[in-house]
């Protein structure tokens, strides 16, 4: 019994002294690495019935301390995707295809309606509400994959 008193002494003793401070040091914990690119927001609306075209929107941000290059792959469940831009000519609504993203180091970048967006053609299943779709992308020429929420519109 006296073991164990003594062995529990012990881990308490070890215990307050690590939560204490020696004089002004202090144990800091450093996070080793954030993934350069934060998508937050990301959502996939499914097409409405009779539709074969509908949109992907996100918040990106970059946390590293260059410009990321960003460009699309694909999106699971969609024949075809692309990044479109929305612009105002002669007072009428029309999209341009871009062909990439730069993210300047340490800004953000929204791909928002009546802005930079993703078209998504011709659905090859069903989607359902709260599903996870796999979007991938280059990030700087290396391919990542983000999980995109699928809504309903309504």
């Amino acid at each position: 019994m006296k073991y164990l008193f003594a062995v529990l002494s012990f881990f308490i003793l070890v215990a307050s002294l690590a939560n204490s401070s020696f004089g002004e040091q202090k144990i800091v914990l450093k996070q080793v690495s954030v993934d350069p690119l934060e998508i937050s927001e990301a959502r996939i609306f499914i097409p409405l019935k009779g539709s074969s075209a509908t949109a992907a929107y996100a918040k990106l941000k970059n946390n590293s301390d260059q410009d990321i290059t960003l460009t699309l792959v694909n999106v699971e469940s969609f024949s075809a995707s692309e990044i479109h831009e929305s612009l105002v000519r002669d007072g009428k609504m029309s999209m341009k295809k871009v062909d990439k993203i730069i993210i300047a180091a340490h800004k953000s970048f929204e791909f928002s309606p009546g802005g930079h967006h993703i078209m998504l053609f011709d659905a090859t299943q069903n989607i359902l509400a709260n599903q996870k779709l796999k979007v991938q992308f280059k990030v700087n020429g290396k391919a990542q994959s983000f999980d995109f929420n699928a809504l309903s519109r309504f």
